[in-house]
Protein backbone atom coordinates (compact mmCIF):
# COMPACT_ATOMS: atom_id res chain seq x y z
CA UNK A 1 0.00 0.00 0.00
CA UNK A 2 2.71 2.49 0.94
CA UNK A 3 4.74 1.93 -2.43
CA UNK A 4 0.94 2.77 -4.19
CA UNK A 5 0.39 5.41 -2.57
CA UNK A 6 4.18 6.68 -3.78
CA UNK A 7 3.39 5.92 -6.64
CA UNK A 8 0.55 8.59 -6.77
CA UNK A 9 2.53 11.18 -5.36
CA UNK A 10 4.56 13.26 -7.20
CA UNK A 11 6.58 14.60 -4.58
CA UNK A 12 10.07 12.67 -4.84
CA UNK A 13 10.65 12.96 -0.65
CA UNK A 14 7.03 10.77 -0.18
CA UNK A 15 8.10 8.56 -2.24
CA UNK A 16 11.76 7.92 -0.85
CA UNK A 17 10.24 7.52 2.58
CA UNK A 18 7.44 4.99 1.44
CA UNK A 19 10.56 3.26 0.05
CA UNK A 20 12.35 3.30 3.29
CA UNK A 21 9.92 1.86 5.05
CA UNK A 22 8.61 -0.64 2.96
CA UNK A 23 12.80 -1.94 3.29
CA UNK A 24 12.54 -1.88 6.61
CA UNK A 25 9.14 -4.05 6.74
CA UNK A 26 10.89 -6.36 3.92
CA UNK A 27 13.85 -6.93 6.20
CA UNK A 28 11.81 -7.85 9.91
CA UNK A 29 9.02 -9.67 7.38
CA UNK A 30 12.75 -11.35 5.76
CA UNK A 31 13.53 -12.89 9.79
CA UNK A 32 10.14 -14.32 10.18
CA UNK A 33 9.96 -16.56 6.80
CA UNK A 34 13.59 -17.77 7.68
CA UNK A 35 12.36 -18.64 10.99
CA UNK A 36 9.38 -20.58 9.45
CA UNK A 37 11.86 -22.59 6.68
CA UNK A 38 13.93 -23.32 9.66
CA UNK A 39 13.81 -26.95 12.10
CA UNK A 40 14.35 -24.25 15.18
CA UNK A 41 11.80 -21.61 15.50
CA UNK A 42 13.33 -19.55 17.78
CA UNK A 43 16.68 -19.27 15.98
CA UNK A 44 17.67 -17.80 12.50
CA UNK A 45 21.03 -18.64 10.58
CA UNK A 46 22.61 -15.30 10.06
CA UNK A 47 24.47 -15.92 6.93
CA UNK A 48 21.61 -17.01 5.21
CA UNK A 49 19.30 -13.90 6.59
CA UNK A 50 22.19 -11.53 5.82
CA UNK A 51 22.90 -12.73 2.22
CA UNK A 52 19.20 -12.70 1.39
CA UNK A 53 18.85 -9.39 2.69
CA UNK A 54 21.07 -7.62 0.79
CA UNK A 55 20.27 -9.30 -2.77
CA UNK A 56 16.91 -7.86 -1.94
CA UNK A 57 18.14 -4.46 -1.03
CA UNK A 58 20.38 -4.46 -3.96
CA UNK A 59 17.62 -5.24 -6.15
CA UNK A 60 15.29 -2.40 -4.67
CA UNK A 61 17.56 0.23 -5.27
CA UNK A 62 17.53 -1.38 -8.97
CA UNK A 63 21.59 -1.37 -8.87
CA UNK A 64 22.99 -2.05 -12.08
CA UNK A 65 25.02 -4.80 -12.91
CA UNK A 66 28.62 -4.04 -12.54
CA UNK A 67 28.18 -0.70 -10.82
CA UNK A 68 28.40 -2.14 -7.19
CA UNK A 69 29.70 -5.67 -6.34
CA UNK A 70 28.85 -7.31 -3.37
CA UNK A 71 31.03 -8.66 -1.17
CA UNK A 72 29.64 -11.23 1.53
CA UNK A 73 32.01 -12.85 4.10
CA UNK A 74 29.84 -14.30 6.69
CA UNK A 75 30.40 -17.45 9.09
CA UNK A 76 27.70 -19.57 9.87
CA UNK A 77 26.27 -18.01 12.94
CA UNK A 78 22.69 -19.45 14.35
CA UNK A 79 21.35 -16.09 16.57
CA UNK A 80 17.92 -15.63 18.54
CA UNK A 81 15.21 -13.42 16.94
CA UNK A 82 16.34 -10.75 19.32
CA UNK A 83 19.31 -10.49 17.86
CA UNK A 84 18.99 -10.74 13.93
CA UNK A 85 16.07 -8.57 14.00
CA UNK A 86 18.31 -5.79 15.18
CA UNK A 87 21.23 -7.22 13.51
CA UNK A 88 19.35 -6.82 10.19
CA UNK A 89 17.74 -3.04 10.78
CA UNK A 90 21.64 -2.42 11.03
CA UNK A 91 22.44 -3.93 7.70
CA UNK A 92 19.38 -2.52 6.18
CA UNK A 93 20.18 1.41 7.17
CA UNK A 94 24.04 0.94 6.60
CA UNK A 95 23.11 -0.54 3.33
CA UNK A 96 20.17 1.83 2.54
CA UNK A 97 22.56 4.59 2.89
CA UNK A 98 25.69 3.34 0.94
CA UNK A 99 23.06 3.00 -2.01
CA UNK A 100 22.04 6.18 -1.79
CA UNK A 101 24.96 8.15 -1.33
CA UNK A 102 28.23 6.56 -1.65
CA UNK A 103 28.37 5.60 -5.53
CA UNK A 104 26.70 8.97 -7.29
CA UNK A 105 26.47 9.07 -10.79
CA UNK A 106 28.48 6.63 -12.95
CA UNK A 107 30.77 6.00 -9.79
CA UNK A 108 31.20 2.37 -9.12
CA UNK A 109 32.66 0.06 -6.32
CA UNK A 110 31.58 -1.98 -3.69
CA UNK A 111 30.19 -2.70 -0.70
CA UNK A 112 31.26 -5.26 1.83
CA UNK A 113 29.51 -7.20 4.72
CA UNK A 114 31.58 -9.47 7.40
CA UNK A 115 29.93 -11.22 10.63
CA UNK A 116 32.46 -13.33 12.33
CA UNK A 117 32.60 -15.02 15.86
CA UNK A 118 35.26 -13.63 17.95
CA UNK A 119 36.10 -15.46 20.95
CA UNK A 120 33.15 -18.39 22.87
CA UNK A 121 30.18 -15.89 22.74
CA UNK A 122 30.88 -12.32 20.41
CA UNK A 123 30.21 -11.60 16.93
CA UNK A 124 31.61 -9.20 15.34
CA UNK A 125 29.78 -7.17 12.39
CA UNK A 126 31.47 -4.95 9.81
CA UNK A 127 29.76 -3.13 6.93
CA UNK A 128 32.09 -1.39 5.01
CA UNK A 129 31.64 0.19 1.06
CA UNK A 130 34.58 2.36 -0.89
CA UNK A 131 32.38 5.36 -2.01
CA UNK A 132 32.88 8.55 -1.54
CA UNK A 133 32.74 8.45 1.72
CA UNK A 134 32.32 11.65 4.53
CA UNK A 135 33.58 14.59 5.06
CA UNK A 136 36.78 15.33 7.71
CA UNK A 137 35.91 15.92 11.20
CA UNK A 138 31.93 14.18 10.34
CA UNK A 139 30.50 13.22 13.79
CA UNK A 140 28.36 9.70 13.49
CA UNK A 141 26.95 10.57 17.15
CA UNK A 142 26.21 14.31 16.74
CA UNK A 143 23.76 13.36 13.26
CA UNK A 144 20.19 14.11 14.34
CA UNK A 145 19.06 12.05 11.06
CA UNK A 146 16.70 9.11 12.83
CA UNK A 147 19.07 6.08 10.58
CA UNK A 148 22.00 7.15 12.43
CA UNK A 149 20.54 7.90 15.87
CA UNK A 150 18.65 4.21 15.15
CA UNK A 151 21.95 2.32 14.76
CA UNK A 152 23.27 3.17 17.99
CA UNK A 153 20.00 2.32 19.63
CA UNK A 154 19.86 -0.63 18.54
CA UNK A 155 23.72 -1.53 18.25
CA UNK A 156 24.58 -0.49 21.58
CA UNK A 157 21.54 -0.61 23.50
CA UNK A 158 19.30 -3.46 22.23
CA UNK A 159 22.22 -5.70 21.45
CA UNK A 160 24.09 -4.17 23.94
CA UNK A 161 27.41 -3.69 21.72
CA UNK A 162 29.55 -1.66 20.58
CA UNK A 163 30.08 0.75 17.48
CA UNK A 164 33.12 2.28 15.88
CA UNK A 165 32.79 4.11 12.73
CA UNK A 166 35.84 4.95 10.66
CA UNK A 167 35.24 7.27 7.56
CA UNK A 168 38.67 6.60 5.11
CA UNK A 169 38.36 5.44 2.24
CA UNK A 170 34.29 5.13 2.24
CA UNK A 171 32.88 3.93 5.31
CA UNK A 172 33.34 1.39 7.32
CA UNK A 173 30.96 0.65 10.80
CA UNK A 174 31.94 -2.30 13.27
CA UNK A 175 29.95 -3.41 15.47
CA UNK A 176 30.86 -6.21 18.60
CA UNK A 177 28.53 -7.28 21.12
CA UNK A 178 27.67 -10.73 23.00
CA UNK A 179 26.02 -13.45 20.90
CA UNK A 180 23.60 -13.81 23.26
CA UNK A 181 22.91 -10.25 23.78
CA UNK A 182 19.90 -9.49 26.11
CA UNK A 183 17.10 -6.57 26.02
CA UNK A 184 16.97 -4.73 28.51
CA UNK A 185 13.89 -5.02 30.41
CA UNK A 186 13.53 -8.36 29.18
Amino acid sequence: MLVLEAAQRKNTGISDFAREITQKIKAMALVHQMLYRSQDLSRVDLREYFSELATLLMQSFKVSPGKISLVIDLEPVSASIDIATPCALIVNELMSNALKYAFPGDMTGEISLQLRKTGDTMLELVFSDNGVGLPPGFDFRGQQSLGMQSIFALAEHQLQGEVYFEARRGLTCQIRFAETSKIPGV
